[in-house]
């Protein structure tokens, strides 16, 4: 009779063991998968910050030059469907250039700008639409100085007398939908 009670008590400690694994890894492993992709995030943007190859212009170009002029306003680009991929993946994007107020040809660009934009979008449909939505998300400063490259090359932006460059940056937003 002992012998039996011991078995049933061992076997409820059993399963009272399965169901607390059972529970821990439903809940508490996604949690934790989700910091480390956050974690992750974070130590891309901060890397990208530091291997920002036109640092050293932009430092150049004091804050009240810094003009923003918007581009593009949430274009939606289809993405390549990667390895594995089931559904197909979106980008929406919206990105606004970053121009230098003292440049000298600041006002012959800002008045051709606006007739520009169908060109600009359509580059950035073209370059996005090269990139599964992965690596998309791991190059997002690749794309960013893709962008920033092209526009100078468009513009002919350099002010070889000066030094100074019209295109400081570009400030980009993508949001990846699956």
């Amino acid at each position: 009779m002992k012998k039996n009670i011991l078995a049933i008590a061992i076997l409820a400690a059993v399963i009272a063991n399965i169901i607390l694994s059972v529970v821990i890894l439903f809940s508490v492993v996604p949690a934790a998968n989700n910091a480390n992709k956050l974690v992750q995030k974070i130590c891309t943007v901060i890397n990208l910050e530091l291997e920002n190859p036109d640092a050293a212009t932009y430092a150049k170009v004091p804050l009240a030059s810094r003009v923003p002029y918007e581009i593009g306003d949430k274009i939606t680009v289809g993405l390549k469907k990667g390895e594995g991929d089931t559904k197909a993946a979106y980008a929406l994007a919206s990105w606004s250039l970053i121009l230098n107020s003292d440049a000298s040809n600041y006002k012959e660009v800002t008045a051709v700008i606006d007739n520009q934009k169908a060109v600009l979008n359509d580059h950035m449909v073209s370059l996005l639409k090269n990139y599964t939505a992965d690596e998309l998300e791991k190059n997002e400063a690749a794309v960013k100085g893709e962008l920033i490259s092209y526009c100078r090359t468009y513009f002919r932006t350099s002010d070889s007398e000066s030094g100074d460059e019209l295109v400081v940056d570009v400030a980009l937003s993508i949001t990846i939908q699956r």
